[in-house]
């Protein structure tokens, strides 16, 4: 019998323990003063050449002592007015925060299509070039490259 008086003793006590720590981080983190950067909303995505909308922004309060140079490469959530209507560079998924890097200008899309206004020209030239002295991964669509013959 004495187990088991013990086992209820131990348990009541990691009960008082854990709602004694509780109290005391909800006390302590509502002191602690945060940053907001602006985030994607959990329930939307924003595919590449989309324009942000005030729904697909939502702020992530980051505690002040962490963010460190987070600034730099983030956008702060008091600027979002100014990127509201602005075509974002990649597909951003639901949760993530939105970066400055995500908020260049998408590359001009080479499309050949059927039905084109009258006095437009499209052409395509494919040329094949020798891999062991070219860098495939330094050249995004849209860049120009010159060809030395």
């Amino acid at each position: 019998m004495r187990g088991i008086q013990g086992l209820i003793l131990a348990i009541g006590l990691g009960v008082a323990g854990a709602m004694f720590n509780w109290a005391y981080l909800a006390r302590k983190t509502s002191d602690v003063e945060k940053v907001e950067f602006i985030g994607i909303s959990s329930d939307a995505t924003v595919n590449r050449g989309e324009k942000l909308t005030e729904e697909h922004l939502v702020p992530v309060g980051v505690p002040k002592p962490n963010v460190g140079n987070l600034k730099d490469f983030a956008y702060l959530y008091d600027v979002r007015g100014s990127l509201i209507g602005v075509p974002v560079y990649r597909t951003l998924p639901g949760g993530s925060l939105l970066l400055r890097e995500n908020m260049k200008a998408p590359p001009p899309e080479i499309r050949f299509e059927e039905d084109l206004p009258e006095g437009t020209v499209e052409r395509g030239i494919f040329v094949p070039f020798e891999t062991r002295t070219f860098v495939p991964s330094l050249v995004n669509p849209g860049d120009y490259v010159d060809f030395v013959v």
